[in-house]
């Protein structure tokens, strides 16, 4: 009875071994078979214990590099412990997906990748299982999509600026035209006026104007009115600067644009906010440019955003934003430079800042689109947006190129 006993006891054994074996052999074919990068790691995320041929070329890596390390040269330490929270307070069953991680493979190219982990039984111990899936194309295309309803939406925001601001342009222009129309007036009469009663002072004493010293007032009247007059063809610049701005641009880009004064109509749009932000504010521009081809209200917008920018990264209004125009004879390109004595751009960002969406000012109502859509349309006008960066401030430069008759020209003082 006793070896009948035995002999049960082993063959169960072998039959319970076989049956480990093969579910081992099930699950490293599958394992190995898989569509998706698969990896396994310890509880908590923190060794890599082995992963398959996907997850190998995925991440461009030898199985040795990684066997045995941890994963934080494939994930930052927070994702990984976003990995092993959020997987410790889920079931076995269920598991848990983390939609987008960002993952670094071996050459440092970054992707995106949607991540799957649940704890599963393996060799009598309890490991993480990890089934990872590249969604780069997804989220770019996201991205892309984002950024393309943003011009739109942007496009649609410049269309009802564009009436709005017609309709208020009418309304200011009207009174500040008889504003402007009386002052030069006055002033004429006032030239006119001023001897006869200066001769009147002379032979009567000096009078009252106003309840002031007309030996006072002779000299501040005109100031006065200059002042007034002054004034009101700022007024008229300003409405002028909007209705160019807000007004729909010419299709194709074709008009011969004039950098200098693009810069000039941009600063007095914004001349409220320079004066506010810094005491500093210098524009030195080339004389004699080479005029460019493409829309002004388009150039003006990025110019205005990049005023603006250098204006908000000024800790203190003793420091300086400059804008600058030059004509650079080697590329033949019109070259405008917005620099400032900010907080500079930090190096880990730096990259990012032209990117749709990317913003460190979202506490503050910042989008993310500024710089983006700016970018965009340099690029639609053949150009160039770029900057460099240093504790000390900032310099965005925009290269576009110069018009076609204008390198003829250089070519033919050459020759």
């Amino acid at each position: 009875m006793g070896r009948v006993l035995s002999y049960r006891d082993v063959t169960e054994r072998v039959m319970a071994q076989k049956a480990i074996q093969e579910s081992e052999s099930r699950f490293r074919q599958i394992f190995e078979q898989s569509a998706d990068a698969i990896f396994l790691f310890n509880l908590t995320c923190t060794l890599v214990l082995d992963l398959n041929q996907v997850a190998l070329k995925m991440f461009n890596y030898e199985k040795s590099e990684l066997i045995g390390h941890p994963p934080d040269f494939l994930f930052s330490p927070e994702e990984c412990r976003i990995i092993h929270n959020q997987t410790s307070e889920t079931s076995n069953e269920t598991g848990y997906w983390v939609d987008i991680l960002h993952a670094h493979g071996k050459d440092g190219a970054e992707m995106y990748v949607s991540v799957r982990c649940r704890r599963i039984d393996l060799a009598d111990q309890q490991v993480l299982l990890c089934t990872i899936r590249d969604i780069s194309s997804r989220v770019r295309a996201e991205e892309e999509n984002r950024a393309i309803e943003a011009k739109l939406i942007q496009a649609n925001k410049m269309t009802s600026l564009g009436v709005l601001v017609a309709g208020i342009a009418h309304e200011i222009n009207n009174p500040n035209n008889y504003i402007l129309v009386s002052s030069e007036l006055l002033s004429k009469s006032w030239k006119d006026a001023c001897p006869i009663l200066v001769e009147y002072q002379q032979h009567r004493g000096d009078f009252e104007i106003g309840g002031v010293s007309f030996d006072v007032m002779r000299h501040e009247i005109p100031n006065l009115l200059e002042s007034i007059t002054d004034g009101s063809r700022r007024i008229r610049d300003i409405v002028n600067g909007l209705k160019n701005f807000a007004r729909e641009g010419k299709k194709g880009m074709r008009d011969d644009l004039n950098v200098n004064e693009v810069i000039q109509q941009a600063t007095t749009i914004i001349s409220h906010q320079i004066r506010r932000n810094t005491h500093r504010f210098q524009v030195d521009i080339e004389p004699a440019l080479p005029t460019v081809q493409g829309n002004s209200q388009q150039i003006e917008q990025v110019l205005i955003n990049l005023i603006l920018n250098a204006l908000q990264s000024l800790p203190d209004p003793e420091r300086q934003v400059r804008v600058a125009s030059r004509y650079d004879a080697l590329t033949s390109m019109v070259c405008i430079e917005v620099s400032d004595q900010g907080i500079g751009i930090p190096d880990n960002i730096s990259g990012r800042v032209l990117e749709p969406f990317f913003t460190t000012r979202l506490d503050k109502g910042g989008t993310g689109l500024g710089l983006s859509i700016s970018n965009s349309i340099i690029n639609d006008h053949d150009g160039t947006l770029t900057f460099s960066s240093s504790p000390s401030g900032t310099t965005f430069v925009i290269r576009i190129p110069a018009n076609r008759t204008h390198k003829i020209n250089e070519v033919q003082k050459h020759v």
